[in-house]
């Protein structure tokens, strides 16, 4: 007997835990059937989702942005044109390295420059400016840098 109130008690506990963890409610609230369906319903898109983009949107369409297609990182302003997230800095007259996302290329750029992995997180497209060149993370660009390509630049970034 004890043991069956002891599971009991464990399984209120976990409900609640997953109701503030899902949903936001506060613990001391339960969540009511449609809103434990709608998280449920919520979670389920969200681990099915294939990109970082999919999971954006449905993350806006939850509330999770108020302004539709604009997103801060760090001291950067990034609004979502086309299905590029272009960094608020960025002129289309700036010199733009294309890079492939994920190549080596990619891996060596985020190494080198601090908070250009956050803004990579965005989506699958990406431009980020620098002083004065840009970098746009895409599904096509350079996959390596040849000689002193990274070094060039790091100094014009």
């Amino acid at each position: 007997m004890r043991d069956q109130s002891t599971r009991e008690l464990s399984a209120q506990g976990s409900a609640r835990l997953e109701a503030v963890v899902t949903t936001g409610a506060s613990a001391a609230a339960p969540p009511n059937a449609n809103q434990r369906f709608e998280a449920a319903r919520s979670a389920a898109a969200q681990r099915s989702a294939t990109s970082m983009a999919t999971v954006d949107s449905l993350s806006r369409a939850a509330g999770g942005d108020e302004r539709r297609g604009v997103r801060r990182v760090g001291e950067r302003t990034f609004t979502l044109a086309d299905g590029v997230w272009k960094d608020d800095r960025y002129a289309p007259s700036m010199r733009t390295v294309k890079v492939k996302a994920f190549s080596s290329a990619y891996f060596e750029l985020i190494s080198a420059f601090d908070g250009l992995s956050a803004a990579a997180a965005l989506g699958e497209k990406v431009i980020v400016a620098g002083r004065s060149v840009a970098i746009e993370i895409g599904r096509e660009g350079t996959e390596r840098f040849a000689g002193r390509e990274l070094a060039e630049l790091t100094k014009a970034w």
